[in-house]
């Protein structure tokens, strides 16, 4: 018997604190650190400046100032706009809040962005039979917002509407990413500092933290160039400073995308089924998304898919895959399709981790459980899933305490078996008798970066 080492185990991302803003006290303490250098100089002291306020600034009602944008001075433009319908047959963007009534809405932003031609619609927050409200109510002074787009020079009637229609606090910030081309619109208030971060950046400690940069701002609202993308972008996010204090710090509304090219995918094994080859390319194209980087810049590998039981009977098709980003870390995202009435599929994620950099992921052994869902809540766990290289021959469930719960031989290095209750750890042991090692199982959710 080898003796026992233990994989690096996920580690959850935590999210590195951006730049740091100036508080009262800070800038104080420069002030009183420049004063003593003019005066060992023997200069003039000049009055101290005053510092920046560490309050909480004053609220602005940002949808209700004037409308900005290049077309703000087009009042034909603007009233065609208003007047746009907010529900549209076979709209790709789904169900939102209902039409605002035309005589209560506005147009907060109407201008010329990157390829194209936008505006940002705002009206009476209402609701309809089957439109759920969360809490139920408009909340006082809540606007539903709705964004339109359109070709360069588009009409009004040229423009189409690109996001679900939502509510909208009349002092919060609003944006909106088109990443078929790079298209980014920030709608804040006059004065307010924009910072824009593109993607995470993930360290190969598995860490991931994000870099923002300050954007041009022209009346409160920032138009900017981002790389395109043909992924719906869940990458690129903002933030907004205003007086010294962040007011928001958040992603914009994603533009409906096209479908996008399938990634080059790595297969460490032969997928059993169209089904599951579309479902790695989901498993995919999610952490893509989210990480915001080209296709070429990563390795995308399916490492095994294949059925996994469901507990009212039958099967479904679940898929391991793993991303290495530039740094070597990897992002391995579990996702289970199961087959529902009617032939619908609901979709389930069984994992989604970041591992630091090291081993080799057709080396590593991957642990998870996938749960059925019923009523709307996850049930308790009942399939435990490892992945591991071919050489794998058993795995071991093990509690968090280290005790022994269960042994099951495993098929070209993989385990699809009924959860051990209180399972926390598996071990992989080969053939020969050689463990791999422990590892966690994976969790549900990683941190990607705020």
């Amino acid at each position: 018997m080898g003796e026992d080492r233990d994989q690096a185990p996920a580690r959850s991302a935590a999210t590195r604190p951006g730049p740091r803003l100036c508080l009262a006290a800070a800038c104080a303490v420069l002030a009183v650190a420049a004063t003593l250098v003019l005066r060992s100089g023997r200069d003039p002291v000049p009055a101290p400046a005053a510092a920046p306020s560490a309050s909480v600034p004053a609220p602005v009602d940002v949808l209700g100032l004037p409308t900005r944008g290049s077309l703000a001075g087009d009042p034909a433009f603007l009233d065609g706009v208003r007047r746009l319908p907010w529900t549209v047959r076979e709209s790709t963007v789904g169900p939102g809040l209902p039409d605002a009534p035309v005589d209560s809405r506005r147009v907060v932003f109407a201008g010329d962005v990157p390829g194209g031609r936008w505006a940002l619609v705002v009206g009476a927050h209402t609701l309809a039979a089957g439109v759920p409200a969360d809490p139920p109510g408009p909340p006082d002074g809540d606007l539903a917002a709705a964004w339109f787009a359109g070709p360069p020079g588009a009409r009004p009637d040229q423009m189409r509407l690109r996001t679900v229609p939502r509510r909208a606090p009349p002092g919060q910030p609003v944006a909106m990413v088109d990443p078929a081309t790079g298209a980014l619109a920030v709608v804040a208030a006059p004065g307010d500092v924009v910072e824009v971060s593109d993607h995470p950046d993930i360290s190969a400690d598995g860490d991931a933290a994000r870099s923002y940069r300050r954007v041009p701002v022209e009346a409160g609202v920032a138009v900017v160039a981002l790389p395109p993308n043909d992924l719906l972008l869940t990458a690129v996010a903002y933030r907004v400073v205003r007086d010294w204090t962040q007011v928001v710090r958040t992603k914009p509304d994603p533009f409906p995308a096209p479908p996008s090219r399938p990634a080059p995918v790595l297969l460490r094994r032969e997928l059993p089924s169209a089904a599951a080859e579309r479902l790695v390319q989901r498993a995919a194209t999610a952490v893509l998304e989210r990480l915001g980087l080209p296709p070429a810049d990563v390795q995308v590998a399916a490492e095994w898919a294949g059925d996994v039981p469901v507990p009212r009977g039958g099967t479904g098709t679940a898929a391991v895959v793993t991303v290495t980003v530039p740094s070597g870390a990897v992002v391995v995202n579990t996702e289970w399709a199961v087959p529902g009435p009617g032939g619908a599929v609901s979709h389930t994620r069984c994992s989604l981790a970041i591992e630091p950099a090291g081993i080799p992921t057709d080396r590593r052994v991957h642990a998870m459980a996938c749960g059925a869902r019923t009523g709307g809540r996850t049930a308790s766990w009942t399939s435990l899933v490892v992945v591991g290289p071919p050489m794998v021959a058993v795995v071991r469930a093990h509690d968090a305490r280290g005790a022994f719960l269960a042994e099951h031989r495993a098929t070209d290095g993989v385990v699809v078996a009924p959860f051990p209750r209180g399972t926390a750890t598996v071990e992989a042991v080969t053939d020969g008798g050689v463990s791999l090692g422990r590892v966690r199982l994976l969790g549900q959710a990683a941190d990607f970066g705020s």
